[in-house]
Formats: structure tokens, C-alpha cells, sequence
């Protein structure tokens, strides 16, 4: 895939079985319970800094921000400020556009 690569979800055969091996600590259950906790906790964070009681809001844009930092933290340990992940979640969606 040009977009993929030749990664976990798009490979096969030998190759399918060495992206596995390499990933395959990421997926110990001590890991799964790690990012759980971030999850949850990063999650009530993020609601607690973002959302207020009552009124009306697109959450699709605080979605894709929330992923990306659950997704950041959990899997490479990093952060980003909220304009750093609005330019990386607008980038991905312009990839994503040469694609479908």
C-alpha cells in the first residue's frame, strides 16, 4: 500500500510474521493495562480542559485531538500542544484525501 507501507495491518506471509514479532511486546498485558490508564485518566483530563456543562459542540475535531494524544502517549511516550496536533490531524487528513 502506498500509504501503509508494508506494516502489521496491510502485509502478509514472512512479512506479516516479522512485523508481529517486532510489535508483539506492545501487546503484553501489562502494556494493554498501561495504556488503558492513560486512556481513561488522559481522557478525563482532556474533558475536564476542554468541555464545559451545557451547550452544544462539534466533537469531531476534540475526537481526533484526544486520539492522537492517547495515541502519542501510549505508543511513543510523547506530547504535543493543541495547534501541533490540529497541523498533524489537517496533514493526515490532506494524505488521506490523494487516497480514496
Amino acid at each position: 500500500s502506498a500509504l501503509a507501507g508494508n506494516g502489521l495491518l496491510v502485509s502478509d506471509g514472512d512479512v506479516w510474521r516479522r512485523q508481529r514479532r517486532l510489535s508483539n511486546h506492545a501487546f503484553r498485558r501489562s502494556a494493554i493495562m498501561e495504556y488503558a490508564q492513560y486512556m481513561t485518566e488522559g481522557t478525563a483530563e482532556w474533558l475536564t480542559a476542554t468541555w464545559g456543562v451545557g451547550g452544544t459542540r462539534d466533537v469531531y475535531p476534540d475526537y481526533n485531538q484526544l486520539t492522537l494524544d492517547i495515541v502519542l502517549q501510549t505508543l511513543f511516550g510523547a506530547s504535543m500542544s493543541r495547534d501541533q496536533g490540529t497541523q498533524v490531524a489537517d496533514a493526515i487528513r490532506t494524505a488521506f484525501k490523494f487516497f480514496t
